[in-house]
């Protein structure tokens, strides 16, 4: 079976990903609103694969990966994952 992901979950994953770095770098961060948005990065995680090692390695290029600042795309995340062995999906948001 060939291992794909939604190029939306990719987008989901990237913003959760900024809103707990910007939680986590207040004064005072709200473990309670880092913990849902941990939650919400990991019920997508099993939604793609149920395979711990390779979530891991999914979230880490979300977190390296975030941004190629001269075209302004996803490129980078993209590409790295395609490198892991998924297809990037892109659905019409309307049919889903």
């Amino acid at each position: 079976m060939k291992k794909e992901i939604d190029l939306k979950d990719i987008v989901k994953m990237q913003n959760l990903y900024i809103e707990i770095f910007y939680e986590e770098d207040e004064d005072c961060p709200d473990r309670r609103v880092i913990v849902q948005k941990e939650k919400a990065v990991q019920k997508i995680l099993d939604k793609i694969t149920n395979n711990k090692g390779e979530q891991l390695a999914i979230w880490g290029v979300i977190q390296r990966e975030s941004w190629n600042t001269e075209d302004k795309t996803f490129k980078p995340i993209c590409d790295k994952l395609r490198e892991l062995g998924y297809a990037i999906l892109q659905k019409d948001v309307k049919n889903d």
